[in-house]
């Protein structure tokens, strides 16, 4: 055999390894969640093919180094070669750690977390999980290089078997192809959700090919046809220049990372809890979605989730505090975490300059409140009035961190490791962190309102205490945020100290786009103005008030809640858990909730475009400047 031959077969080998390896690890972490024939059977084909275009940039660079001469070049490749063998083991590997956290593998938001300034900061990573981390690698790469170093590749990649295996691919990929088309048609559960436990799965659809064979439709359509883009992005319809306000009152808006309504409980938050037995109190109130972009955005916007995707672009800051500029507001804003993750220092802040964005990352997130809290005290005692102050809290993100002083519940897991901590075993122990971080957050909330008593403003101040999004300790089979709509994701304290307004609790269901129309509705009469034009949302205070139906969003697209229905339209959210449920999450077969949701996506459908205009006209504001 000459050199070329031989080089050609060893390198042949490095994709054979690669296919082994992605094809047992998904077969090992995939099947244990599978049962019955038709699921495992179905799998395993799909696996074949998965493992196979994995391989396949492992191949072309194989082939690619073996027709090169030797250089720089064949170097090169043979680097990526071996690069990418390594790297798509550990990437398989994440992957299933990932969605046994969050319920979604490696995808856009996840390169988003990856990519933005600040998104790893964001996770919460503890010490030990980079360490973990980097053993891991090491003993991958360890593995790999005894692989490649003892085992005969070559001659294993030139066997009959190897090459008629190969030959047999294509045939194994268009059969697995077309029978997730099928299924995907007439909505055959059992192998749509098979390929659930398969990272990076390309379904292959056929949808008009099979309605013109005549094969019946079972499977509607999901928010993904439902959210589309309608036109251009007309928010604000309202010029900030005309809102007069009436009562230029402060606003102290405090909003707290994960935190989900059970915490504002006597034993946990004793002086948030006192504030709000005193305040307006509202006892079902939702985010606009089940993480902090969505939930942040439709607080601010008042608008739903999938708005964002129109607002970053355009760089265009909501309505509210653009008002509160233009009527000569002190604006300061305050976070534990960054501006840049998510993009709010494009978006929610847009218009804020640098001096007026105080960002705090350094040290652990309990440290970082109480720095931050007590830049924003100085500010409530000596600024300018009218003023604006906001402050976003880290403490209650995971890992959940609290000085000592507020281990309110003592057995609480001291390493929280992502990578190696048995999150199911431990859930216990974890939510006991989540508990003492919120007793810790309860400390903070109070230095603010202390603050603002003692400087004598609380009676010309609105307070806002609430969360971005809600956390979940597998009450519904998840840890965290970001994966589902079940209510400990999406349901959070709202509080609100009004000047005037008599303290008392209210049980109706609201939202976060109510805030900002309830907030210009207390300092302004908005003569003249059509409040449909401002935000989705409704004053929280009218006694009018009603929603027939709230919306949270995630990255792929949002749920609708009704008091008797939970209509999950993300594509992603309801793969994993199912569209039908009750309010408190148990689920509905369709032909219970069928009517009632026909109802809903009917009347969502004519209600999300609001704030697009059609295409190719123009309408609402130009994107404003910065100061």
């Amino acid at each position: 055999m000459n050199p070329s031959n031989s080089s050609l077969l060893y390198f042949r080998g490095v994709p054979l390894l690669v296919w082994c390896v992605s094809f047992a690890l998904l077969m090992l972490h995939g099947l244990p969640a599978l049962s019955g024939t038709v699921q495992i059977g179905y799998f395993t084909a799909a696996t074949i093919a998965q493992a196979a275009l994995l391989a396949l940039p492992a191949w072309l660079l194989a082939r690619g180094a073996s027709a090169t001469r030797p250089g720089w070049l064949r170097f090169s490749l043979l680097a990526l070669l071996h690069l990418y063998a390594v790297g798509i083991a550990l990437a398989i590997d994440a992957n299933y750690q990932i969605y046994a956290l969050y319920g979604f593998y490696i995808n856009g938001f996840v390169w988003n977390i990856i990519s933005t300034p600040g998104g790893l900061e964001a996770l919460g990573f503890s010490n030990s999980f980079y360490v973990s981390s980097a053993l891991l690698v090491l003993l991958v790469a360890a593995v790999y290089a005894a692989a490649v170093r003892w085992l005969p590749l070559a001659r294993i990649a030139n066997t009959r078997p190897v090459r008629a295996a190969a030959a047999v691919l294509p045939l194994v990929f268009l059969l697995q192809g077309g029978i997730y088309a099928y299924a995907d048609h007439t909505g055959e559960q059992q192998i749509l959700q098979s390929v659930q436990r398969i990272p990076w799965y390309s379904p292959i659809t056929a949808k008009g090919l099979l309605s013109k064979l005549g094969v019946e439709r079972k499977r509607p359509e999901l928010d993904g046809s439902l959210s589309r883009r309608k036109g251009k992005f007309t928010y604000p319809a309202v010029d900030a220049q005309s809102i007069v306000l009436d009562k230029p009152y402060n606003i102290v808006w405090l909003t707290s990372e994960s935190w989900r309504a059970d915490m504002l409980d006597p034993r946990i938050m004793p002086e948030t809890y006192a504030f709000a037995r005193d305040n307006v109190h509202f006892l079902n109130h939702y985010s606009g979605g089940n993480g902090t972009r969505m939930g942040m955005f439709s607080q601010f916007y008042g608008l739903h989730g999938n708005y964002w995707f129109d607002a970053l672009p355009a760089e265009r800051p909501p309505l509210l505090l653009e008002t509160l500029r233009k009527n000569s507001y002190s604006l300061m804003a305050y976070t534990s975490a960054r501006f840049s993750y998510p993009e709010f220092d494009r978006t929610i802040f847009r218009n804020f300059a640098r001096k007026q964005l105080h960002s705090d990352h350094e040290g652990d997130p309990w440290q970082r409140d109480i720095r931050n809290v007590s830049k924003l005290t100085a500010f409530i005692n000596s600024a300018k009035q009218p003023f604006f102050s906001f402050m976003f809290f880290e403490s209650t993100h995971a890992n959940y961190s609290f000085p000592a002083e507020n281990a309110l519940e003592t057995d609480y897991l001291e390493d929280f490791n992502y990578l190696d901590t048995d999150i199911k075993g431990q859930i216990s122990r974890i939510k006991a962190r989540y508990i003492n971080a919120s007793h810790h957050l309860d400390s903070q909330f109070a230095r603010v309102l202390h603050a603002l008593k003692e400087s004598g403003r609380l009676d010309n101040t609105i307070v806002v205490i609430t969360g971005d999004h809600g956390e979940e300790f597998m009450e519904n089979g998840r840890w965290g945020h970001n994966s589902t709509f079940v209510e400990q994701q999406v349901k959070v304290p709202l509080v609100l100290h009004i000047p005037g307004q008599k303290a008392r609790t209210i049980e109706r269901m609201t939202s976060h786009v109510d805030l900002p129309i309830t907030l210009l509705s207390a300092m302004s009469r908005l003569q003249g103005i059509d409040k449909r034009q401002v935000s989705f949302g409704h004053d929280l205070l009218d006694k009018n008030y009603r929603h027939d139906y709230l919306v949270v969003s995630d990255w792929h697209g949002s749920t609708l809640i009704a008091e008797d229905l939970k209509l999950v339209l993300s594509a992603k959210a309801s793969d994993e858990r199912g569209r039908f449920f009750t309010r408190d999450d148990r689920p509905l077969a369709e032909a219970d909730a069928a009517a009632l949701s026909r109802r809903l996506i009917g009347d969502y459908l004519r209600e999300t475009p609001r704030f697009y205009s059609r295409r190719g006209k123009s309408g609402g504001q130009p994107p404003l400047a910065a100061p």
